[in-house]
């Protein structure tokens, strides 16, 4: 949900002559921004460290990386270990120069910086934060708990001098509010979402899902129950050990696992899926890209998020929640803040046991109505919607201060 709405930008209101996304550490950024390209030129640039870019280069498996946006304007800065901490006062002159160089290159007079990060708050107070939005995905204190109290006094620096900010999830723009009461008026939210071409026809829902291919078929064998569908990165932080402990339980359903599995050296995350590899009940689909993925997507009976509720998740808004709407199936969730308030629409259940008897539940399910409401919330959540109120937002953002130096 968006809450409070953008309105509309005012006729006499001009628009930004282009937008730099700065930090695209995530997909659902390139997914969300890349639909304005219709509305004004787009610059995305990741920055990243020498070391981070060795570390991928040897452990490819360990990481995902963003891919670029096709035909989009598309940049890599690298920088040296520490530049966006105890190098940030000597690094982040040097990037904002890049980027009005950059800016005066392109002939933009109006632009509109969007930093992903807390640590870019150096960044932005050399250039004109009013023009600038924090747009966060994520409660950034827990991805790195020994530099959390800094975070939070950049965050919260950040948030008071930014034009806006913007935060993925309903609870994490509720933090914001309540730590930078100062700011409210100009802290919103915007959900992430699904691509259009996921949103299944209501025909094909009522039809049921499709018949499975027979690789799957012959790979299930006995496991004949309802399908559950998992869609996502398989990875550490994501609460592997309990889905193991969940398929341990169920082995009559089959389990469709879709997505890259991360590699990790940790002993219980290792072990889980080794465990989850040898269950005849368990099908690994390796990574998808979507649209492809809906030949899978539309095999399942039910959908699961089975993430732990980490300081960090707790603050989160899952992409998969979308993707999942998009099928009409039922869900069943762990207590995401972001998931429990779409209410009957989602199965809730915190451990292993209430995980089952939910997951059982929701595979009776055989309510039309539901179904169909699934499909309007995926269609008040694909990234043109959303991207449509950004851009508002944008247009409104910083429209007071002097044109980019």
């Amino acid at each position: 949900m968006l809450s409070p709405a953008p309105v509309a930008a005012p006729s006499e209101t001009p628009p930004p002559d282009g937008v730099t996304v700065l930090g695209v550490q995530f997909a659902s950024i390139t997914s969300l921004f890349a639909p304005l390209a219709d509305r004004t030129e787009l610059m995305f640039v990741h920055v990243n460290d020498w070391l981070n870019e060795l570390r991928y280069r040897f452990r490819p498996g360990a990481f995902v990386q963003v891919q670029p946006p096709a035909g989009m304007d598309w940049r890599e800065w690298r920088c040296p270990p520490g530049w966006a901490n105890r190098l940030a006062p000597a690094i982040m002159p040097i990037l904002a120069m890049r980027l009005q160089r950059a800016w005066r290159a392109r002939g933009w007079k109006n632009p509109r910086l969007v930093v992903t990060f807390p640590y870019f708050l150096p960044l932005v107070q050399k250039l004109e934060p009013a023009r600038t939005v924090y747009y966060a995905v994520d409660n950034y204190q827990a991805y790195w708990p020994d530099r959390a109290a800094a975070l939070r006094e950049q965050e919260n620096a950040l948030i008071r001098i930014a034009g806006a900010s913007i935060a993925a999830s309903s609870l994490l723009a509720d933090w914001f509010r309540e730590r930078v009461p100062s700011a409210s008026a100009k802290i919103y939210q915007i959900a992430n979402g699904v691509r259009p071409e996921m949103i299944a026809p209501i025909e094909a829902i009522k039809a049921g899902p499709a018949v499975l291919d027979r690789d799957l078929a012959q790979r299930f064998g006995d496991a004949s129950g309802p399908v559950v569908g998992y869609y996502g990165n398989i990875d550490p932080g994501y609460g592997i050990e309990f889905l193991a402990a969940v398929v341990a339980r169920l082995p009559e359903f089959p389990f469709l696992l879709m997505g890259r599995v991360l590699s990790d050296e940790r002993k219980p995350y290792k072990q889980a899926i080794a465990d989850l590899r040898k269950c005849p009940n368990v099908f690994f689909t390796g990574h998808l890209q979507e649209p492809h993925s809906l030949r899978f997507l539309r095999q399942c009976d039910v959908m699961i998020i089975s993430l732990p509720l980490t300081e960090q998740i707790r603050y989160s808004c899952p992409n998969r929640l979308w993707t999942y709407m998009a099928t009409g199936r039922p869900i069943v969730s762990t207590p995401i803040p972001e998931v429990t308030k779409f209410g009957d629409l989602v199965y809730i259940a915190a451990g292993v046991d209430e995980f089952v008897a939910a997951l059982r539940d929701a595979a009776r399910e055989n309510d039309p109505q539901r179904m169909a409401q699934r499909l309007e919330v995926a269609k008040e959540h694909t990234w043109p919607v959303l991207a449509e109120r950004l851009y508002s937002r944008l247009c409104l953002t910083g429209n007071e201060g002097s044109s980019a130096r």
